[in-house]
């Protein structure tokens, strides 16, 4: 109800006049889509602010509005479970917002929403840069072993070292991909 909402709202640091409680599902998907559209005066207030985490907003700026997660766990919850950027279900709720999901937390604990937003910002930014590095690093090591260089030094890298190469940035790849299990959940006052 709407003292459970409050008592979230204050937990992530939302303003109660931004709380939306006890809505009917077509109301639920309205104010996602509005928040979409960048289209929030149809909001209580004009200014809404987003919940943050150690200071970094949890979603990024969308076109026009912002991009949109939405919690939910029940056959009311269906419609802007769907009409979220990111539909976000509790594994304790029912079959329906399960499967109208993107995503399914299979605890019913609240604060998961806010690892699993700062676990996926953490893997997209390790997708990021190690695609960076397997570019730059194929960039300047293909042509070496393809011989670009050897009419200016009259040598040609064995192709032995080209595969170990290769090799070598798999596996640095994996390494960077590995250091995700460092990864700390933030840290949510019960």
């Amino acid at each position: 109800g709407r003292g459970a909402a409050y008592r979230f709202a204050e937990l992530v640091g939302i303003p109660r006049e931004n709380v939306l409680a006890e809505m009917l599902p077509e109301e639920k998907a309205r104010i996602v889509n509005s928040l979409r559209e960048g289209q929030v005066s149809s909001l209580s207030d004009d200014d809404v602010e987003l919940a943050t985490i150690q200071g970094a907003p949890l979603l990024p700026e969308g076109k026009g509005g912002h991009v949109v997660a939405f919690v939910g766990d029940g056959v009311n919850d269906t419609l802007a479970l769907v009409e979220a950027d990111v539909g976000i279900a509790l594994g304790a709720g029912t079959t329906i917002a399960i499967d109208a999901a993107d995503c399914v937390l299979t605890r019913s604990d609240i604060r998961d929403v806010a690892t699993f937003l700062s676990l996926s910002s953490a893997t997209m930014r390790r997708i990021k840069l190690n695609f960076f590095w397997a570019f730059s690093y194929n960039t300047v090591a293909i042509p070496i072993a393809a011989g670009v260089f050897y009419p200016i030094s009259k040598y040609q890298l064995p192709p032995t070292f080209g595969g170990i190469a290769m090799i070598c940035s798999s596996v640095c790849v994996l390494l960077s991909s590995i250091h995700l299990r460092m990864f700390k959940p933030p840290t949510i006052p019960t």
